[in-house]
């Protein structure tokens, strides 16, 4: 009970239903009287007034005792107030979040404990209000006392609305004049809980900034229902008042298209992949979505297309989204969410849209912004709880387009501080695809200089958290290669093409190598090799372009000689023994083949000698030189093993296994292809497998098994379609038309044999020619 005698009269007052001036006429003295003690002017009335005025009120309440129960219903002083804005005109979708409002005004009204408190959190231009009013004129009729509407102002351009200039309105709007309200935030927050108290009534809050805003403004009694919109999640209503959360998100594909479809009409129903274009550059956003349809209308003779062709460019994106009115401008919408971040947040947002990829991990994040992963993590939550980024799995963070490109134009416009983050992104990129492929491939050989490590690492310390970590970060880092390649950092580029050449092999992860890789040719690493000259071309190799990949080698080693890149000029050459080898021109892949081992040796680089014997091995088994083949292939198994390369040693069995194979010697060849497989399965070498597939499959046959033959063909064929192997798609083909001639089912042979035709043919390589014969020969039978 409040001790203060203004406060006591005043609530006493309000609870009777009386204005001041009804209570002054009652106790027989003047308005002002009242007015002075209910506002504090007066601290200590004359008892005699005070007597008056107990008087009076104790009257009052006999009166009321006395009257028909409608007499609340007639007091000329409260008012049902029916303040909602309009509904939204061609409001469409949001079922999950209007069902689930629904289901939580009806747990509200079944179990009254506390007044239900409901808060719509999303991005800027999300919908939320457009929400929020839909639904309250949907249910109207739930609230009978009436429904408030209040926009707090949180993200607009004016000031937020202080809660004491918002307890005002409210109490304005429950037929409180402007001598009636308490000149104290206390006060007014008492006075409207009083007011509102047992009466159904909805309070829709719009726009709110944080929960000290709105604390204040939560009625005392469940009775009532509050809905809350903000862009940020506050949570602190949750974990005091027992509110309860609706995330907005941006409209579904479908949604979207009819949001289109009711503002644009037939001209977005006759053009749907247009129309779906246009919802992807809108961000599926509504407030986004409704500016370009707006520009579709007054535009009647320009297509969708045109103007999904227009807003692809990033740069003038958002001029286009701009709809000459504040409120209904993307940018400005975007630079009010903006406004209210600390400092430090709102630069992190900036440099997010500056990222070359989609989404980014804490690790990254931190490196990015030039902080600790814990101050990493308070500025990436600041900005998710604001809803201007979001979390899309554990650890990993993006926004979507609008906002990215927003955040990209604001970044630009700092470009000091751009180019010190991107410096220190990239050389945590580089830094830490080395971290992991020291434990994914420890073996390996080729190791640039890294750039100075100033960036916290993640935690890798297995090659099973090596792998984990390169497939999540893959895009990436592929992205960080381009990015710097075209942007003033080409090392990063060279140093990430090298770093990430044998994991990008392994993984048969071809498109990805491809770009990075052909990046690289044209930089130089911190060592002054050119790695991303070789690479690239192994790449049109085992992407079945074996023309293409002699042209560039060829091309690669004459400027890797020109320049003293003697390691990278032996890889080159080496890789020109391979292709020419695979092409059937063995004389010439022994030429090369010689030119590489020279350099080599003369470097005293003992692993790319290893590389060269096991070359040698592979010509000379394909010559059919069996003696000679396996001399090679044991010394480069014997430096492999030295250097403990299990990739490598997987190679050299697999040669001795066909080797094996054609000398008849079967049961050996069969246990090197056992053990092959089990090393590539645990080093997880997809590139492989397949090829070691069908040299198993080939020896299966030869050893009188076809139909085993054929099934390891058909994992082999499976493997090879799934990297998109040309080459070993074919001889899966081969091998098995191969086994089903020897069981004399020709037709399935003559099929096969015809797949296979078709790939060599179109890879250029000798075997079209006899295979050719094969066909004809087929054809007589």
């Amino acid at each position: 009970m409040p001790d203060r005698i203004d406060e006591r009269l005043r609530l006493r007052r309000i609870q009777l239903m009386l204005t001041q001036e009804e209570l002054a006429e009652r106790a027989g003295i003047d308005a002002r009287t009242v007015r002075d003690i209910e506002t504090g002017r007066t601290k200590s009335p004359r008892p005699s007034t005070v007597r008056l005025l107990t008087d009076a009120l104790a009257a009052a309440e006999q009166d009321r005792a006395a009257a028909p129960n409608d007499t609340r219903a007639t007091r000329p002083a409260v008012v049902r107030p029916r303040e909602l804005p309009p509904d939204t005109f061609g409001f469409t979708g949001r079922s999950a979040q209007l069902a689930e409002l629904d289901r939580l005004y009806t747990l509200s009204a079944h179990h009254p404990t506390a007044p239900a408190i409901v808060v719509l959190s999303g991005t800027a231009g999300v919908g939320k209000t457009a929400l929020a009013v839909h639904w309250a004129h949907r249910s109207a009729d739930r609230f009978p006392d009436g429904q408030l509407y209040l926009n707090l102002r949180g993200y607009d351009p004016d000031r937020p609305m202080p809660p004491t200039e918002a307890l005002a309105a409210l109490l304005r709007s429950l037929g409180m004049s402007g001598a009636e309200i308490p000149p104290t935030q206390d006060d007014r927050a008492r006075l409207f809980r009083t007011l509102v108290a047992d009466h159904r009534m909805l309070l829709l809050l719009d726009n709110a900034l944080d929960v000290d805003q709105i604390r204040d403004l939560l009625p005392g009694a469940p009775s009532g229902f509050v809905l809350v919109t903000s862009r940020d999640s506050l949570a602190g209503l949750a974990v005091r008042h027992g509110g309860h959360t609706v995330d907005v998100t941006p409209l579904s594909q479908a949604d979207a298209q009819a949001l289109l479809q009711a503002h644009i009409g037939d001209r977005a129903v006759t053009a749907p992949a247009a129309a779906d274009a246009l919802a992807d550059r809108c961000a599926r956003l509504p407030l986004a979505l409704r500016v370009a349809a707006q520009r579709t209308v007054t535009r009647p003779t320009v297509t969708l297309a045109v103007l999904v062709a227009e807003l692809a460019d990033e740069r003038h994106r958002l001029d286009l989204l701009d709809s000459g009115e504040p409120h209904s401008s993307v940018r400005t919408v975007f630079s009010w969410s903006c406004r209210q971040l600390p400092v430090p947040m709102a630069r992190l947002f900036r440099l997010l849209g500056a990222l070359p990829s989609r989404d980014v991990d804490l690790y990254a994040l931190a490196a990015l912004a030039g902080v600790d992963l814990r101050e990493a993590r308070h500025l990436v939550s600041g900005l998710c709880r604001a809803h201007l980024v979001d979390e899309i799995a554990d650890g990993r963070f993006a926004m979507h387009d609008l906002l990215r490109v927003y955040a990209k134009q604001q970044a630009e416009e700092q470009p000091d501080d751009l180019d010190a983050a991107l410096t220190r992104l990239f050389g945590y990129y580089v830094n830490a695809a080395a971290h992991a492929m020291a434990s994914f491939a420890p073996y390996e050989r080729f190791r640039p200089t890294l750039p100075e490590q100033t960036a916290e690492l993640p935690a890798i310390d297995s090659r099973e958290s090596a792998l984990a970590w390169l497939d999540a970060e893959r895009a990436n880092l592929v992205a960080a290669g381009l990015h710097a390649a075209t942007n003033g950092w080409p090392t990063y580029t060279s140093q990430l093409s090298a770093i990430l050449c044998r994991y990008l092999s392994i993984g048969a992860h071809w498109a990805e190598a491809a770009l990075l890789h052909r990046a690289a040719c044209d930089t130089s690493d911190a060592d002054g090799t050119r790695p991303g000259l070789v690479n690239y071309g192994w790449v049109l190799f085992r992407s079945g372009r074996p023309q293409e990949a002699l042209e560039h080698l060829h091309h690669a080693a004459q400027l890797l000689h020109e320049s003293e890149s003697r390691r990278d000029e032996a890889r080159a050459l080496g890789d020109l023994a391979v292709v020419y080898s695979r092409l059937g021109q063995q004389l010439e892949a022994i030429e090369f083949n010689n030119q590489a081992l020279d350099i080599m040796r003369a470097i005293d680089d003992r692993y790319l000698e290893a590389i060269a014997l096991e070359n040698f091995g592979l010509i000379y088994q394909r010559l059919g030189k069996y003696p000679e083949s396996f001399d090679f292939q044991h010394r480069a198994l014997a430096l492999y093993q030295e250097f403990e390369d299990p990739h490598g040693e997987a190679g050299v069995r697999g040669n001795l296994g066909v080797t094996c194979s054609q000398l008849g010697r079967h049961a050996e060849a069969l246990e090197h292809h056992q053990r092959v497989l089990a090393i590539l399965r645990v080093i997880g070498d997809r590139q492989h497998e397949a090829e070691t597939l069908n040299d198993f499959g080939t020896t299966l046959r030869l050893a009188g098994s076809p139909r085993q033959a054929i099934e390891r063909h058909q994992q082999a064929l499976d493997r090879a379609v799934a990297i998109d192997d040309r080459y070993d798609q074919a001889r899966a083909y081969e091998g098995t038309a191969r086994a089903y001639t020897e069981l004399g089912d020709l037709d399935n042979a003559r099929a096969h044999w015809q797949m296979a035709f078709e790939i060599h043919s179109t890879l250029g390589t000798s075997q079209a020619e006899d295979i050719s014969a094969t066909l004809r020969d087929l054809a007589s039978r």
